[in-house]
């Protein structure tokens, strides 16, 4: 009786001891690919106890989907070939290892709308020399609608489309000294102005107050080409007004006839003086003759 209950608990704890994890695994086991497109998916080797290597092999299903597998550049593919891999670690490695990506690709016409990968017959080898097994996994890959696709980036675009800012990014422009009506998709105006103005006084107001607005300067004489520049920007995007100065010099060139025309005037008060100072002096003369 002894010897039984001494087996039972001895099967008991070989079983308990040897309860250890062993496996491959992915990132993901279901995948959607667009034709003639790629994707990677990582590969691990999960072991509770120090390991120095892990090979399996790599199939697919179908040519329409195939896959490769790329080594992770911390370690080295000793049996590197289109199914065989046998990654070799510099030192013992335990926990969960990722060992490499599995590279799958879609052709560009494929005729199979769906495909599996497999990695099978794993198996690592433990620092003190133990093979053990590893059990297997499947990647299942279909093909995604590219209709579909467009579909979602038409909307995209739509939206958007939607978000772009309006062009016409100026309420009105106050002034006191001009007027200036803002039209539509119109951003190039003309104003007139008297040569006795030395500088305008024009008060952007914007749409939304979160645009930015520049303006240059509004004295006269600093004007470059004779505008004044108003700038809206909204994060990348920028709208220019340019408003042209055109001063009035008719009240300059009127003061100078007035100017001339007031010496021209006393000239002549001075010649009717003379002349009716002469003729005094002749009917005198006259007089004073036939007197004698």
């Amino acid at each position: 009786m002894k010897k039984i209950i001494y087996v039972i608990l001895l099967t008991f704890l070989i079983c308990f001891t040897s309860t250890k994890v062993y496996a491959l695994s992915v990132d993901k086991n279901t995948i959607e690919i667009e034709k003639n497109k790629t994707e990677d998916i990582n590969l691990y080797a999960n072991v509770n106890s120090e390991v120095s290597s892990v090979e399996f092999t790599l199939t697919y299903s179908t040519y329409d989907f195939p896959a490769g597998f790329s080594v992770n550049s911390l370690f080295n593919n000793e049996r590197a070939n289109a199914t065989k891999h046998k990654i070799i670690f510099d030192t013992p490695k335990t926990g969960k290892i990722q060992i490499g990506t599995i590279n799958l690709r879609s052709v560009n016409n494929p005729k199979d709308k769906s495909g599996t990968i497999s990695i099978n017959n794993g198996s690592a080898l433990t620092s003190s020399g133990e093979k053990i097994g590893l059990n297997s996994q499947s990647i299942t890959v279909t093909l995604k609608d590219s209709n579909t696709t467009e579909k979602k980036e038409e909307v995209k675009q739509e939206e958007v489309q939607v978000e772009q800012i309006d062009k016409n990014m100026l309420e009105k422009i106050n002034s006191d000294i001009v007027k200036i009506n803002l039209k539509k998709d119109v951003f190039e105006y003309t104003v007139n102005v008297s040569n006795e103005i030395e500088a305008l006084d024009l008060t952007p107001v914007a749409k939304d107050e979160t645009y930015k607005i520049d303006i240059t300067s509004q004295k006269i004489n600093e004007l470059q080409d004779g505008k004044i520049i108003i700038t809206v920007s909204k994060d990348d995007f920028k709208q220019e007004y340019k408003i042209n100065v055109k001063v009035d010099e008719k009240n300059k060139t009127d003061n100078s006839k007035d100017s001339d025309f007031i010496p021209t005037y006393n000239y002549k008060g001075k010649w009717v003086g003379i002349i009716a100072v002469l003729t005094l002096v002749l009917v005198l003369g006259l007089m004073i003759k036939k007197k004698k």
